[in-house]
């Protein structure tokens, strides 16, 4: 399974979790000090917030959440037939790591691809109570 992935800079985090929480109506499936992020079930969506400060509120960058190397390859080789820069990498972002490739689209906004999350070790806050 896809799902879209939008990725947010909030100026607060409390605020930010409490609203989206609601909105989505399920609890962050990670949670730390500085991020969070859902996956709800009625949605194809991976919504994520992060407050670290690297970006001004309400930056923000979308992607591809794919489940194979396959779709991340295919998706890859269809923007570079296109002409963009694809970018791949293999990093630890955002509590987990991943193999990703990132692109720029026309009017700048940041596009990432990227294959499901290793998970780091569970901290405190992410563990299951």
């Amino acid at each position: 399974m896809t799902r879209i992935h939008i990725g947010l800079e909030v100026a607060n985090l409390e605020k930010s979790v409490a609203f989206y929480t609601q909105l989505f109506g399920c609890d962050p499936v990670v949670r730390e000090d500085d991020y969070a992020k859902w996956m709800p079930d009625e949605a194809k969506v991976n919504f994520s917030i992060n407050a670290r400060g690297a970006e001004p509120a309400g930056s923000l960058h979308f992607g591809t959440d794919v489940s194979e190397k396959s779709e991340l390859d295919q998706i890859s080789d269809r923007l570079s037939q296109a002409g963009e820069k694809v970018i791949p990498t293999s990093s630890e972002c955002c509590y987990h790591k991943s193999e990703k490739a990132w692109v720029i689209d026309p009017d700048a906004n940041r596009w990432e691809t990227f294959l499901p999350p290793v998970a780091r070790p569970l901290t405190a806050r992410t563990r299951p109570s």
